[in-house]
């Protein structure tokens, strides 16, 4: 039995494991699409203010 309880956590630690390296991606995602949409907003600013000067 002892054997089976200590089988059963260590599987769910690798499955915490599992989880935290998903978690963190998401959040790496999330960040960099933040970068993206930043540079895009500076993009189209800096589009908008070329052509008020055209």
């Amino acid at each position: 039995m002892r054997f089976l309880v200590c089988k059963q956590d260590q599987e769910i630690e690798r499955l915490n494991v599992i989880i935290q390296d998903i978690v963190k991606e998401k959040e790496e995602k999330e960040r960099l699409n933040d970068i993206i949409a930043v540079l895009v907003v500076e993009k189209e600013k800096d589009k908008a203010e070329k052509d008020a000067i055209e």
